[in-house]
């Protein structure tokens, strides 16, 4: 895993500051990773690029409640509502194929769904030139096409993006103005800071407060006759 992200990140990034690099284990995987760096001869980190460390939308609800803020990409500069994934999107078109694969032999299945991987490798790579802008009518034919997935994510993003701006304008001006320079600042701080100590994003963290329930027992005089 080092070995192939270190040499992405080495290639063709001219000119390019930061990265977002999604990862489902990245709470695990980023822990002694610029050890590794450092003590490893095949591994190195461009100078001047910043890593910016997700787990994708996909699996961070299944880790600790501490990873939602320091790893989702929605408290991320520039990363936004993504799932993070590729592979698992071809799970629902593979099962079609299982009832024909299941009585092969095991170097013919894997041909087989090889086969079914490349096909949707070849839609994705022929229809990525299919539109050349992209709009909220541009969802005709070939609805599983990775373009039409881009239109249709497209127009949910503008219509979610006006509501949450609506929903924020209405808090933020229902709020104190000095909380709100406070809370402001504290952003700041945590999206600079956060390539050095991922744990200042735990100002996202929000926990209530738990009323504690007080147990009265009552002495209740004895009145049977």
């Amino acid at each position: 895993m080092d070995y192939s992200i270190f040499n992405a990140l080495n290639f063709n990034m001219e000119g390019i500051q930061a990265a977002l690099i999604s990862y489902d284990v990245m709470c695990q995987w980023s822990v002694h990773m610029q050890e590794r760096v450092i003590g490893s001869p095949y591994l190195k980190l461009p100078d001047n690029l910043e890593l910016r460390l997700a787990i994708g939308l996909f699996h961070i609800h299944g880790h600790q409640d501490t990873c939602l803020a320091r790893y989702s990409p929605s408290f991320i500069e520039g990363g936004r509502q993504i799932d993070g994934e590729t592979i698992e999107t071809l799970w629902s078109p593979l099962n079609e194929i299982s009832r024909s694969t299941r009585g092969m032999s095991t170097s013919h299945r894997r041909e087989v769904i090889d086969d079914h991987m490349n096909d949707s490798n070849w839609k994705k790579l022929v229809d990525a030139g299919e539109f050349i802008s992209i709009s909220r009518y541009c969802i005709d034919a070939h609805a599983d096409r990775a373009v039409n997935a881009v239109c249709r994510r497209y127009g949910k993003a503008i219509s979610g993006a006006t509501l949450s701006a609506t929903a924020f304008d209405s808090i933020n001006s229902s709020a104190d103005p000095d909380s709100v320079k406070v809370w402001s600042a504290e952003e700041k701080y945590a999206q600079r800071e956060r390539v050095r100590d991922v744990t200042v994003m735990d100002i996202y963290d929000i926990k209530m407060k738990r009323r504690e329930l007080i147990h009265i027992t009552l002495a209740v005089p004895d009145i049977r006759l």
